[in-house]
This record gives structure tokens, C-alpha cells and sequence, in this order.
């Protein structure tokens, strides 16, 4: 992301924009990512107080399996996503509607920037994602789904 994505948001908004990375680093790679754009903040017990200071949450998950979980953790914070077609079909959702998804660096250094600066899209997206989360990843609809994949009657 940050050799192919970056300068291209940065040409697209004329400016750099901070883009901070959670999470432990082990990774020399990684660790030589830090600059005055790219901050490692490390690992956070809360990444609650991150959310609430984040426009745009960046998934450039280009392989994996399974639920998006932070994903969804950052939509249900109210942070609209920019992810890539691999975490859109993940999750099941329209790209354009509760997420921006991409395919390359041009794509993504687009959404992202689309995300960044235009607050009805902003507003939009992250509405619909919070709605379209709220009911696929409830506490209730797991809890049915399990009790389906299980063959369990449901709860008196």
C-alpha cells in the first residue's frame, strides 16, 4: 500500500493525509514504512479512541478466508471502508453501496480519496454499512445461524 497506493492518493488530493497502522510489528518491511505520513502506533488493547480519530478505514487484504472482522468492527465504529474486491465478495456486500472496493492501486487511491473528501458519499456509505452490519453480524443472527448449522431448535 504504501509504495503503490499512497502516492497516488497523494497526487489525487494534492497533499498527504496521515495514515496510521494498528496492530504489532514484526515485520522489518513494515517497520520501514514509518514517516511523517505513516505512523506506527503498535499494538492497542482500545482501538476504540483510533476509530473515533479515523475518515477512512484502509483494507488492502489481498488474500485470506474467513470474516472480515475488523472490517466490520470499523463500520460499526462508523467509519466507512475502502477494502479491496477480495474483502467485498468476502463479506457479500456492493462495492459503491456499503463499501468502495478496488482492484489496484489506481482504484484504491481512488475510493479511498472519494471517501476522504466527499462527505455525502462519506455519509452514504457509511450508513449502509452500519445497517447492512447491524444485520448480518448481530449478536442475534450469529446466534441463529449456529443454532442452524447445529441443528438446534431455537431458544423458548
Amino acid at each position: 500500500m504504501a509504495r503503490d497506493i499512497l502516492p497516488r492518493l497523494n497526487d489525487r488530493l494534492g497533499r498527504a493525509i496521515p495514515v496510521t497502522i494498528i496492530g504489532e510489528c514484526r515485520s522489518g518491511r513494515i517497520a520501514a514504512l514509518a514517516s511523517d505520513q505513516i505512523r506506527l502506533a503498535g499494538r492497542a488493547e482500545d482501538i476504540g479512541p483510533w476509530y473515533d480519530r479515523a475518515r477512512v478505514f484502509v483494507a488492502p487484504t489481498r488474500f485470506g478466508a474467513g470474516v472480515a472482522l475488523k472490517v466490520i468492527e470499523a463500520v460499526r465504529s462508523g467509519i466507512p471502508v475502502a477494502a479491496t474486491d477480495l474483502l467485498v465478495r468476502q463479506l457479500g456486500w456492493q462495492s459503491g453501496v456499503q463499501v468502495l472496493g478496488a482492484r489496484d492501486a489506481d482504484g484504491f487511491a481512488a475510493a479511498m480519496a472519494r471517501l476522504h473528501e466527499d462527505p455525502a458519499l462519506w455519509n452514504r456509505v457509511r450508513g449502509a454499512a452500519s445497517l447492512k452490519a447491524a444485520a448480518q453480524f448481530s449478536p442475534e443472527t450469529f446466534a441463529r445461524v449456529l443454532r442452524d448449522a447445529l441443528g438446534l431448535d431455537a431458544p423458548p
